[in-house]
């Protein structure tokens, strides 16, 4: 985080300051505004060290209010899962037929836009023997 008369400074150093100054700022009277500054920064500090072990605290919270959600939604079906296919990866392979008509259609797309002068010899001549069949 860069500061403006400082420079660059790590975030932790600047967190560890703003407690600090709530630690010195408790008895002052200003009601619980300190003490739930440090409860959060307790908080962050545990849910940090549970995050490097792989446990995240928060997901016992995120699946209840998923729980308590679902019962307010208006559908009352599965919600809907994305379902890969391994047949779903590969295209059909085409058939000679196929690969014929495709070049007769390319061929007519070109003689749509430049007319039939455009076409090269080889062309005409595949599309002389597919329209004799």
């Amino acid at each position: 985080m860069n500061l403006i008369l400082i420079g660059p400074v790590k975030l932790m150093y600047v967190a560890a300051v703003f407690l600090l100054l709530d630690l010195v700022g408790i008895g002052s009277g200003d009601g619980v505004a300190h003490e739930a500054h440090i409860g959060g920064a307790l908080f962050g500090i545990i849910a940090s060290l549970q995050l490097r072990k792989g446990i995240d605290p928060a997901m016992g919270l995120m699946n209840a209010l998923d729980r308590i959600g679902s019962r307010f939604s208006r559908s009352k079906g599965p919600r809907l899962k994305v379902a890969k296919h391994a047949d779903a990866k590969r295209p059909a392979p085409r058939t000679p037929q196929q690969d014929k008509q495709a070049r007769v259609d390319a061929i007519l797309d070109k003689i749509s836009r430049s007319g039939y002068d455009s076409l090269s010899k080889d062309e005409k001549d595949f599309l002389f023997r597919a329209s004799g069949r």
